[in-house]
């Protein structure tokens, strides 16, 4: 019955004329936004419309300038600019005073959170509008207030190890300081610091489930609670290693630094992929610690592996005035026996000299930081001071120590038979040399900031048509110096000092000399031409040397660069050498051409004490920097 009635009176209410007036409503609802909904789209921030969109955007939107006021510390000032500038851009450009008023109110409310994370918990921000300008001034007046401090950090541990006596129960246990500002990232530091304590201690699923932080207005302070689930104390488990094809197994286990039942120490497990890194041998490296696998007090380390491509083809061509063109084919390969073995073949040619070279590097051989390496290398020498066959052999260890310290002791023999001023002769050298090297220096082909020191100490003995007696001292040292924070100003300055001991220097094999010039010398002068010379021009060597440059790197843009350059070098008949005294300088000037694998560079070198026999210039082009 009154589904009957409620029937009829709706008929009755739309027939004859109401039904104009319902359907006139209806219209009007249909082309009329809902007046709430509308209010809240520009509660919402987004810009304000005109019923006609023809006008472009770009037109409507409003010019402002804003300034910030009242802070005096610039750090925090240069902070809070920043602020104002990611809120600003976070947000469509306002297209009147209106949007311009609403937007603002978002912004002071970012740069409150921002003084609040910096410890600033009583800071105001006020603003202000000055529309009477073009473009329109906004004027940001903050008071920051006092510093708020740190006053303290509890630990709270629950769950079944909640009582272990190796939980760390003070901040100060965790390294983490109180009475310092109360800022939110030192908060966030000292949690992550927290949970990396645990986890060298054996608590590698430790959570913090909750952060409870309060602030005292009244002394101006803050006190940080932590919840935490400390979760069991573990220790290592089986090392299960997947994923490898060519790559030695046991040579991975060699990069451990724990045992199997040792309490769990991230520290350890964050070395062990380090070191894996390290060897460039893997595209992917996944070490996993699951929770789920734990057993009987243990935790299996899972190392999932994908080997990368061990072997590589490289190519690479010079040219130089003095020495004409010159190119170089590399074959290596580094795992040729599995456990990281590195074997390269490389042939050299060039105008003044052919070289097959062979190096063979074991890491890890007896120590871990301890390499074992053999080398050889069969040569033709073609230069002006001498020309003929060269064989070389060595063996020696490689060992590394802290600080980039590496020392070097080798055993080497040697064979020559050589044209020189004297005719030709054959030589056998024995020797033993001691290298101690020390190198922090950011890059190998393009050094910005740190330096390197080589010092090389040789004794040999030599039989044939010459039996000497000889002791060799060699010092290189380089230091690079970057002007400008980015890098793209860097002073760099090299030298070298040669000396060696020996009766007559006529007896040392003319390869065995010291000489100077060229583009890895003295750029200006071409090779060997700096030091004394016989009657015919040909360069006689030297028993010492010393060399000097000096550098100037600008790089312009991403992949273009400058230099100016000046070198001096001088080669003596002396065992010690008469440091600046005749000396040979140039200046110069290149380019650099910025790539992936490093700089190619072309210099050009002047000489300032042209001889008659000196060209007017000499010109280089390889890759690296010149040192």
């Amino acid at each position: 019955m009154l589904l009957r009635n409620l029937v009829g009176l709706y008929f009755s209410f739309v027939s004859r004329s109401n039904v104009n007036k319902v359907l006139t409503l209806f219209l009007i609802m249909c082309v009329q936004p809902a007046p709430m909904l509308y209010a809240e789209d520009k509660l919402a921030g987004e810009p304000e419309r005109s019923q006609s969109d023809t006008v472009s955007s770009a037109e409507q939107q409003l010019n402002f300038k804003v300034r910030l006021d009242g802070v005096e510390d610039a750090a925090l000032g240069s902070i809070l600019d920043r602020t104002v500038e990611q809120s600003i851009e976070s947000r469509r450009r306002p297209e009147s005073i209106g949007a311009l008023q609403r937007q603002f109110r978002s912004h002071v409310t970012a740069l409150q959170s921002r003084l609040r994370a910096e410890g600033y918990y009583a800071a105001d921000v006020q603003y202000k509008i000055k529309d009477d300008a073009d473009p329109v001034g906004v004027e940001i007046d903050v008071e920051t207030g006092p510093l708020y401090t740190l006053k303290s950090i509890s630990l709270l541990y629950f769950g079944p190890d909640s009582t272990h006596p190796d939980l760390p129960r003070t901040a100060d246990a965790v390294d983490v300081q109180i009475d310092v500002p109360a800022r939110s990232d030192y908060v966030l530091k000292s949690q992550e610091q927290l949970l990396r304590r645990l986890a060298e201690t054996g608590f590698p699923f430790a959570v913090v489930d909750d952060r409870e932080v309060l602030i005292d207005h009244s002394d101006k302070s803050m006190v940080v609670t932590l919840q935490i689930s400390a979760g069991p104390q573990v220790r290592f488990g089986e090392l299960l290693i997947s994923g490898l094809s060519t790559v030695d197994p046991g040579y991975i286990r060699d990069f451990t630094g724990w045992t199997q039942g040792e309490i769990f120490n991230q520290s350890q497990v964050d070395d062990f992929n380090r070191e894996l890194n390290s060897t460039q041998l893997f595209d992917t490296i996944n070490i996993d610690i699951a929770e789920s696998n734990y057993l009987e007090g243990k935790v299996p380390i899972s190392v999932e592996l994908i080997e990368g491509k061990h072997r590589t083809v490289g190519l690479s061509a010079d040219w130089s005035t003095d020495e004409g063109p010159g190119g170089e084919v590399l074959w290596e390969h580094r795992n040729i026996f599995g456990s990281q073995e590195l074997f390269s073949v490389g042939l050299r040619l060039k105008d003044t000299r052919k070289r097959l070279n062979l190096h063979f590097r074991k890491p890890r051989f007896q120590h871990p930081d301890q390499a074992l390496l053999a080398s050889a290398f069969v040569s033709d020498e073609n230069t002006d001071a001498y020309e003929g066959p060269i064989t070389h052999i060595d063996i020696g260890l490689e060992r590394s120590f802290e600080n980039k310290w590496r020392l070097t002791p080798d055993l080497w023999v040697e064979n020559s038979r050589l044209d020189d001023f004297q005719g030709e002769r054959k030589i056998d050298l024995v020797g033993f040399s001691l290298i101690t090297e020390r190198d922090t220096s950011d890059d190998r082909l393009n050094p910005g900031t740190g330096s390197r020191l080589r010092l090389s100490l040789s004794p040999y003995q030599g039989s044939g048509d010459s039996d000497i007696s000889v002791f060799e001292t060699i010092i290189n040292a380089s230091v690079y110096y970057p002007v400008t924070q980015d890098g793209r100003l860097i002073l760099a300055a090299r030298t070298k000092l040669g000396a060696i001991s020996v009766d007559d220097s006529a007896d040392l094999p003319a390869n065995r000399r010291f000489y100077a010039g060229g583009g890895s010398s003295v750029r200006g002068y071409s090779l060997q031409s700096i030091g004394p010379r016989n009657a015919e021009g040909i360069p006689l060597g030297g028993r010492s040397v010393f060399e000097l440059g000096a550098e100037v790197r600008v790089k312009t843009t991403e992949t273009l660069g400058g230099v100016a350059f000046i070198e001096g070098g001088g080669v003596y008949e002396d065992e010690n050498p008469d440091l600046m005294d005749q000396m040979r300088w140039a200046a110069g000037f290149g380019f650099r051409y910025f790539t992936a694998v490093g700089p190619i560079r072309f210099d050009f070198g002047f000489p300032l004490d042209r001889r008659e026999q000196d060209d007017n210039f000499q010109f280089y082009i390889s890759v690296g920097q010149a040192f």
